[in-house]
């Protein structure tokens, strides 16, 4: 499933990195987007509480965080959980298509530390060492 999301980005101009180091976890993948935000992805196929917390800890890096997961009804609670923690849902439907639906917020990042993670991405994409 990440990799599918990975070429949906990448399609449409996102530079993108799979597991990249932030607050001593990884993010699944972290993407900059043609407008240049920063965006973290947690792909998940269940436990949606943790990747509630997971991306949490990421909003202080990133200027949009995302959970991707294969289409399904979500649950009021899991709806309301994202909503409240500004979190978008990149689904993957059984066709392999992705659907995007970003949060009406963006995040407050710690500028510092995203544009040390914005250079891990574009070091990886120009072909320089890995983290």
């Amino acid at each position: 499933m990440v990799d599918i999301i990975i070429d949906h980005l990448r399609t449409r101009g996102f530079l993108v990195a799979k597991e990249v180091g932030n607050f001593h976890r990884s993010a699944d993948i972290v993407a900059i987007s043609p407008d240049q935000e920063l965006w973290i992805i947690e792909g998940k196929l269940s436990a949606m509480k943790h990747a509630a917390r997971q991306l949490r800890d990421h909003k202080l890096s990133a200027d949009k965080i995302f959970v991707g997961t294969p289409m399904r009804k979500l649950k009021k609670s899991t709806k309301e959980m994202f909503d409240r923690n500004d979190i978008g849902i990149i689904f993957v439907n059984k066709d392999l298509s992705i659907e995007v639906l970003p949060h009406k917020n963006t995040c407050d990042p710690f500028m510092p530390i995203r544009n040390q993670i914005f250079q891990r991405v574009l070091k990886r994409e120009t072909g320089g060492n890995h983290d």
